[in-house]
């Protein structure tokens, strides 16, 4: 019960209004939200639902990621692993679910040698499935960016999520696994070295993430981040059991990504007999 100087008191701020509250219990300061903000909250996220379901279908994939390698007197090293094969975007309980297959692919580099991989290797690199999301860019406008899911490619251990490849490792670690199944440790990669034929073994770590925009005709667009990790186990060759430290090239636009859609008709070998009228010719890389 207030006493009678608190009830006085109390009865005098009642009287100016102004402060009514004043007998009451303290309470915490509100905030608010108002229905204009609730609106645009709710308006932007539906645009991005709306945006990731139109983009739901099967597409032919092609990508470039262009790679540095810092070789001394040799200079820097070019390489250019071009990719083909299937990204499938499929909407499963709201959510746009990406799967990446993969077929074959292309090497090209500025140093006077080429290197070819087996579609088997190609074909060994299985990403997880990743949920695409909806971004908006500096100007305001969406795109769909893909996150990384890394892929262990030649060895296998358990947190290939979180834990890098090792710095080396040597032929016979039960790590090691023949995934394009030539009896070599880890993966071949076939290197001709001014017509004489070499052989690199190597284990990867496969990290990439990619953004894409829409363009004509149903087609997807953008660009690769690459962070994906390599160490050699072993070569033919000695020359060729020098570990490199293989960046991707800071500018982006030499490691696009095409989308292009297609029916379910098109497997692997389909893809590559129709790979010119699928995809646009590949750069050049000189000396």
């Amino acid at each position: 019960m207030l006493n009678r100087k608190k009830l006085s008191l109390c009865l005098g701020f009642l009287a100016t209004a102004s402060l009514v509250g004043a007998c009451d219990e303290p309470s915490a300061p509100q905030t608010s939200t108002t229905n204009d903000d609730i609106n645009v909250e709710d308006t932007d996220a539906q645009n991005k639902t709306d945006f990731l379901r139109s983009a739901a279908g099967r597409y032919g994939h092609y990508d470039i990621v262009t790679y540095l390698a810092d070789m001394g007197d040799m200079g820097l090293l070019e390489n250019l692993i071009i990719s083909y094969g299937f990204t499938s975007l499929d909407w499963e309980d709201g959510k746009l679910i990406a799967t990446d297959r993969f077929c074959f692919s292309e090497h090209l580099s500025n140093q006077p040698f080429t290197s070819t991989v087996s579609d088997a290797f190609t074909q060994a690199i299985v990403p997880k499935s990743a949920q695409m999301e909806a971004r908006r860019d500096d100007e305001g406008g969406l795109y769909l960016w893909r996150p990384r899911t890394p892929t262990l490619l030649g060895i296998e251990y358990e947190d290939s999520e979180n834990t890098p490849l090792p710095k080396s490792i040597a032929p016979d670690d039960p790590r090691l696994v023949d995934h394009d199944l030539d009896g070599k440790p880890g993966v071949t990669a076939h290197i001709d070295m001014s017509g004489t034929p070499e052989e690199i073994y190597i284990a990867r770590r496969e990290i990439f993430e990619f953004e894409i925009r829409p363009a004509d005709k149903g087609v997807l667009e953008g660009v690769v981040h690459d962070s994906s990790e390599q160490v050699v186990i072993d070569a033919t060759n000695p020359i060729l059991k020098i570990q490199l430290e293989w960046l991707q090239d800071e500018d982006l636009s030499r490691s696009p990504i095409l989308l292009v859609p297609v029916d379910d008709s098109y497997d692997c070998e389909k893809l590559k007999a129709e790979r010119d009228a699928l995809f646009p010719p590949n750069p050049t890389v000189g000396p």
